[in-house]
């Protein structure tokens, strides 16, 4: 299942669920055997083990028994990351992405470095990540960020102060300066 928040929405149903946890903390399991784990009837536990079973969750082993496949939860997070706005600008540069990894976390912002030149690179890749303003009231800049960082203030203030925003004399609004040589993602 290539879709991350498809393959969560399988994990909504409670059976699915204490069926997929059954199986990563109890073990590998039959049919018979999940249904007695959790309480339920045989035919139960095959409906929750065929909706792991197409989402990924789970594998059969060839003597029947079924086990987690929890490397699926960790690539549709993984997935999900790199489809962010900022995960997408440090997944065409790994080596900054290495750089800043403690201050990212899920392809969001969790802080900027306190390093000089650390923080210049993650504001260039922020200000890389966001759309062309021009104009643009602060509502709409704020709506950026938000898909960025939970501290929109902080870092669209760091961005005007490192010239990747430009606001005007009123703080109406926003505009991308041209001289900004960062262009991926816009």
């Amino acid at each position: 299942m290539d879709d991350p928040v498809e393959l969560l929405s399988t994990l909504a149903d409670p059976r699915r669920l204490a069926a997929l946890a059954s199986l990563a903390t109890g073990g590998p399991a039959s049919t018979l055997e999940l249904a007695a784990r959790l309480g339920v009837r045989e035919r139960d536990a095959v409906r929750a083990i065929g909706a792991l079973r197409a989402a990924g969750l789970v594998t059969e082993s060839t003597d029947g028994a079924w086990q987690a496949r929890l490397a699926t939860l960790t690539d549709a997070v993984a997935a999900h990351a790199a489809a962010t706005p900022l995960g997408r600008v440090l997944a065409a540069d790994p080596e900054l992405a290495r750089k800043l990894s403690g201050n990212v976390r899920l392809g969001r912002l969790v802080r900027l470095p306190m390093e000089a030149a650390p923080r210049a690179r993650m504001l260039e890749a922020i200000a890389s990540a966001l759309p062309v303003f021009d104009g643009d009231p602060e509502p709409a800049v704020n709506a950026a960020l938000a898909r960025i960082t939970d501290d929109v203030p902080l870092v669209r203030r760091e961005l005007v102060e490192a010239g990747h925003l430009v606001r005007t004399a009123d703080g109406s609004s926003y505009s991308t300066p041209l001289a900004t040589g960062w262009t991926a993602g816009r």
